[in-house]
């Protein structure tokens, strides 16, 4: 088709592409982010690991900051690592691809899995830790299989799917009751084979008990994971939430109240609010020692406007000093009243956006806010990466050098 628009064109070879053109793209877009990346003043990261069909071992970095009232989500780099993945070593991979950047400085909390070397990693660094919040729901809901309870219903329903499985006239039924139902025509899924056994309608009620108790879980984890990338503000709120949704209560079945027991204890257990809430404290102490490091501004030269209005301007800026002059203190109240007397937005409202239009009457908690919206809930954005890898280092393509599957990673992750 080519040939037919253009007989003159001569398509790049693949060499060119792949060691010229494709390079040369790299580096325009990496000088462009890193000089985007100096504008801001803070960010946050999130870093998950994954290993390849070639059995090549990947860390993944991904940047979040806030720019003009919108988040933004850059991958900084997928680096292939050839080294035990110590809470050490990861700790340093990191640190090399944020000073490779420049913004070593500029982070104010990582959102990883709940791996021990994570956790070593990040206290390593020195940074913020946020536990990835899905995962954390995960582990929950993974506690219900020790429950006698659960594990036992779970049996005659796995069970029950392997007979359809293995049944044609099965299979004709399903789909009879599914018409007749009106319901859509799904195809039942099986993870654990085991006997074959009757379910009563005991069993039915404690799926239905189930399948309405765990849509709040449910919900609460696609909110974590959506391409949103939601922050860590929402994770106080979703806690709050399923601690009231998992109390027990006196009408409730054994049956429920051992899934509401589970779940809770160990989700309160992997989550210390009052931990993160400490570590945060300290966060902001440091940045007050560091704003005590006074540098006088620079006195920049009167343009011609400032010197045809110079006596009016001095008469404003003389009106302006009569004016009384609040301390730090009272002018963070000041904010602080304001902010409460504001009406609350609704959760399908963009709060980023929102900071951004109150930076001019909320000046101060509008920039700290800046600093928590960049933070992520989940490390969901740098897990989404590995769905791009699997493109890029496919089977057909395993033999791709790391090098080059960070930048195909980097092109179509940023561009």
């Amino acid at each position: 088709m080519t040939k037919i628009l253009n007989p003159k064109y001569k398509a790049p070879s693949r060499d060119t592409l792949s060691n010229h053109l494709i390079p040369a793209w790299y580096g325009v877009e990496k000088a462009n982010l890193i000089s985007e990346l100096k504008h801001v003043s803070k960010a946050a990261i999130t870093a998950d690991g994954w290993t390849s069909f070639s059995q090549d071992h990947y860390l993944t970095v991904t940047l979040h900051y806030v720019k003009n009232g919108q988040a933004q989500e850059k991958v900084l780099k997928t680096k292939a690592v050839y080294q035990a993945q110590t809470g050490t070593a990861v700790a340093e991979e990191i640190d090399e691809i944020l000073e490779e950047y420049g913004i070593r400085e500029k982070i104010v909390a990582a959102t990883v899995d709940n791996a021990g070397n994570m956790d070593v990693a990040i206290k390593k660094l020195h940074i913020i830790k946020f536990p990835c919040f899905a995962h954390t729901l995960n582990l929950g809901a993974q506690k219900l299989y020790n429950c006698p309870a659960i594990s036992n219903w779970a049996a005659r329903i796995r069970s029950v799917i392997l007979w359809l499985k293995r049944s044609h006239m099965a299979k004709v039924v399903l789909k009879e009751k599914q018409d007749l139902l009106k319901l859509p025509k799904h195809m039942l899924l099986l993870d654990v084979k085991t006997r074959l056994a009757k379910m009563g309608n005991d069993d039915l009620r404690k799926a239905e008990e189930f399948v309405l108790l765990m849509r709040k879980h449910y919900y609460s984890t696609l909110a974590v994971s959506s391409d949103k990338s939601p922050t860590c503000g929402e994770i106080l709120p979703i806690l709050q939430k399923l601690q009231q949704h998992y109390t027990t209560q006196e009408d409730d079945s054994p049956f429920i109240r051992s899934i509401k027991e589970n779940i809770w204890k160990d989700l309160s257990k992997r989550y210390q609010l009052p931990q993160q809430e400490e570590t945060q404290r300290e966060g902001s102490e440091d940045e007050d020692e560091e704003e005590d490091d006074y540098v006088p501004p620079v006195k920049l030269k009167k343009t011609a406007l400032e010197k045809l209005f110079e006596e009016e301007d001095n008469e404003l800026q003389s009106f302006q000093l009569r004016q009384p002059i609040l301390s730090l203190v009272q002018r963070v109240d000041q904010d602080i009243q304001l902010y409460r007397s504001l009406a609350p937005i609704p959760c399908k409202d963009n709060a980023t956006l929102w900071w951004w239009s109150k930076r001019e009457t909320l000046p101060l908690l509008s920039e700290l806010a800046e600093s928590f919206l960049c933070v992520q809930a989940s490390s969901t954005p740098s897990e989404r990466v590995f769905s791009t890898a699997g493109d890029t280092i496919s089977p057909e393509r395993s033999r791709i050098l790391p090098e080059k599957a960070d930048m195909l990673i980097f092109l179509q992750k940023n561009c």
